[in-house]
């Protein structure tokens, strides 16, 4: 997790959310807690395309019983063999930017969705209390999300 790992750390006890009682401070440790786990699928998508650059296959096929998966990854790593150095970090750039905009651009079309309004809350388990994420209308994930990548991405 390396960025995210003391969040985590902090917000959780017996694998429940440590809320504040304090509403602002909820919303945004509800709000560091969702952009943390979306930058951490935003980084796992660019450190395995690394791996595949560096020509690292687990051979491990427990998820994998016939192979398919394996097999795609080994034909990335023979078609990157040939590749210098600086093509591997042109295709690494770009899949740290293709990945970081993705998000980026879900989290806008959260923002400006045509015809209707998202909203994303967190419930607590054990007071089914919400805790607003995004509201419609605040534009909070598309100008949070430049906060996150700062804060959460060991990648980006």
């Amino acid at each position: 997790m390396g960025k995210r790992d003391s969040l985590f750390k902090e917000s959780f006890s017996d694998g429940r959310i440590v809320w504040p009682v304090d509403e602002t401070a909820r919303k945004n440790l509800a709000q560091q807690l969702y952009g943390a786990s979306m930058i951490a699928c935003v980084d796992e998508a660019i450190r395995s395309a690394q791996s595949l650059l560096q020509r690292n296959v687990s051979e491990d096929n427990t998820l994998d019983p016939e192979g398919a998966f394996l097999r795609e990854k080994k034909m990335f790593v023979n078609a990157f063999k040939e590749l210098s150095e600086q093509e591997r970090l042109a295709i690494k750039m770009l899949v740290n930017k293709t990945a970081s905009e993705l998000l980026h651009a879900i989290c806008v079309k959260h923002d400006q969705f045509p015809g209707a309004d998202i909203e994303i809350d967190m419930i607590d388990r054990e007071t089914g209390k919400r805790v607003a994420v995004a509201a419609p209308a605040e534009d909070e994930l598309r100008i949070r999300y430049f906060e996150w990548i700062k804060q959460f991405s060991d990648f980006v």
